[in-house]
């Protein structure tokens, strides 16, 4: 009875250790909300829990004011994220998804913008799924002001 006990404790402990690994999807989901999240101070390790290989080489060659420009997403709200098709194999994958943001000036909507894109990611050493390309498809702007005449 003890030994069948403590054999059990012993599995418990043993997949209590274990590092979850999230699902490609979420890791998208993740990135992109992080993103938009408002007021965030970004720096380049930020990027790194999501992004590798080519991806992250962009990242990593921006000066200081070209990565604050990158970063810098003032007035833009994200409003839906739909995934539309995720093709996965065992060490990489393929999303497409649908980003829809308002895009503000001075508090007031200017434009709704829907962008439809294809994410890479790929399952590295330490069994974490990072994006390494995002390729956009097509985009869709809708004015909410009239053009100056």
């Amino acid at each position: 009875m003890f030994r069948n006990l403590l054999a059990l404790l012993c599995i418990i402990l043993l997949n209590s250790c274990q590092k979850e690994i999230k699902a490609p999807d979420d890791v998208l989901k993740e990135f992109i909300r992080y993103r938009f999240k408002p007021g965030q101070i970004a720096n380049k390790q930020d990027f790194q829990r999501y992004l590798d290989g080519e991806m992250m080489a962009i990242v990593e060659s921006l000066d200081e004011s070209q990565f604050k420009k990158f970063t810098e997403l003032e007035g833009m709200k994200l409003k839906e994220l739909d995934i539309n098709n995720q093709t996965c194999e065992e060490k990489r994958c393929f999303i497409t998804y649908t980003v829809s943001y308002e895009q503000s000036n001075n508090g007031k909507a200017s434009y709704l913008v829907d962008t439809k894109k294809i994410a890479k990611l790929v399952l590295n050493n330490e069994k974490e799924w990072k994006i390494v390309s995002v390729t956009n498809i097509k985009s869709y702007l809708d004015n909410q002001q009239p053009l100056p005449q």
